[in-house]
């Protein structure tokens, strides 16, 4: 009779704790997606530009653990997009409207003929050497800073823009040769101008050395920077237009 009590005592305990097991088990997943959590954010007043304006969201941006979040809902629809929420599947997916993503195709990269490559390579090469020909007048030009006298000044100073106005005139020559009568005869009245105009300038800059070598230095040198820029600016234009 004692054994059957006992046997009846611990047939209750197994179906008991059976019992706990089971609600356990199945009630688990619920209390998992029911689940809240508690985190601490803070707002600081972020503003929110797109595409360089200045734009107000419904929703507030706030940071949390050192990221800034923004509403995607908002930002998205503000590029253009929309946006799609699965409710059944928790997805959210964000897609470009038919009639923007016809127009917003990828562009193809425009690639340089191979013909047209090796014409600018050649460009590039015959500048490069032309220029390269000029180098003897940078040091012509470092003679003058390094001079010891104002008379070894002036001479540097003299061979310096002799030179320069030497391959303007040279540069200015290649570049005629394909102009038409009427714009060779324009070109040559604009040098005149600018010439003209340059030298005036000069004339004023020395003017304040009341005429003794020092003036003559300050001339040449005048002269010889603006030449040296003109000399430049016609070879680029040159090499812009040359036939190979």
């Amino acid at each position: 009779m004692m054994k059957n009590k006992m046997s009846g005592k611990i047939s209750k305990k197994i179906v008991v704790l059976f019992g706990c097991a089971a609600l356990m088990l199945f009630c688990h997943p619920v209390i998992a997606a029911n689940m809240e959590k508690f985190v601490k954010i803070s707002f600081k007043n972020i503003s929110v530009y797109i595409g360089g304006k200045n734009v107000t969201p419904v929703d507030e941006p706030f940071m949390m653990n050192g990221k800034t979040y923004v509403p995607l809902r908002f930002v998205s629809e503000s590029l253009g997009y929309e946006v799609k929420w699965d409710k059944n599947a928790n997805k959210i997916e964000i897609v470009l409207p038919e009639d923007k993503a016809q127009v917003q195709q990828v562009q193809p990269e425009e690639k340089t003929a191979p013909a047209e490559k090796d014409k600018k390579d050649r460009e590039n090469d015959k500048k490069r050497e032309y220029l390269n020909g000029l180098n003897y007048l940078l040091d012509v030009e470092k003679n003058v800073d390094n001079a010891k006298t104002p008379t070894d000044m002036l001479k540097f100073s003299q061979a310096a823009y002799d030179g320069w106005k030497m391959e303007l005139d040279k540069i200015s020559s290649l570049l005629m040769m394909n102009m038409s009568e009427a714009d060779k005869k324009n070109f040559e009245q604009m040098h005149q101008i600018w010439f003209n105009k340059n030298r005036t300038l000069a004339e004023e800059a020395s003017s304040k050395y009341m005429g003794n070598i020092q003036s003559k230095i300050e001339y040449n040198q005048s002269l010889m920077k603006v030449t040296k820029k003109r000399t430049y600016n016609m070879v680029d234009r040159y090499f812009k237009n040359v036939k190979n």
